[in-house]
């Protein structure tokens, strides 16, 4: 799962931050390194829909060291058409894809030395009505 995250979280890159993807266990000489813990993942089914959360912490450290500690949790859902296992994955993947607009607004705050919330929840865009 370690590598669903950080997969994931490199498409951070389409809000406008360098990802790259770092060993060092000290912290970053430039930057916010960001490491995160997957604390569940996990979906529902409910009549024709399947449903995901995702729940992460997130630490994000600079050259001081920690900045701040962050948890988030998020959730996906589509129809379940086929009931394959895959449709399973693709929720998933739904739900830590919504997470990334919250994450990458909290970057830019830290980025501009401002602190964020301790706790994101985050779900699909509402559907806009024409």
């Amino acid at each position: 799962m370690s590598r669903w995250v950080a997969d994931g979280l490199g498409n951070l890159k389409g809000f406008g931050f360098k990802v790259d993807e770092v060993d060092s266990a000290g912290p970053p000489t430039q930057g916010i390194t960001v490491r995160t813990s997957l604390t569940r993942a996990y979906t529902w089914q409910v009549g024709l829909k399947i449903f995901s959360m995702v729940a992460l912490r997130a630490r994000f450290i600079d050259k001081n060291g920690v900045l701040q500690e962050k948890y988030y949790r998020a959730h996906g859902d589509k129809a379940n058409i086929w009931g394959a296992d895959a449709e399973h994955v693709t929720t998933m993947n739904y739900g830590l894809n919504n997470l990334l607009p919250v994450m990458a607004s909290d970057l830019a705050s830290l980025c501009k030395g401002s602190k964020v919330e301790a706790y994101s929840y985050a779900g699909p865009e509402p559907v806009q009505k024409k």
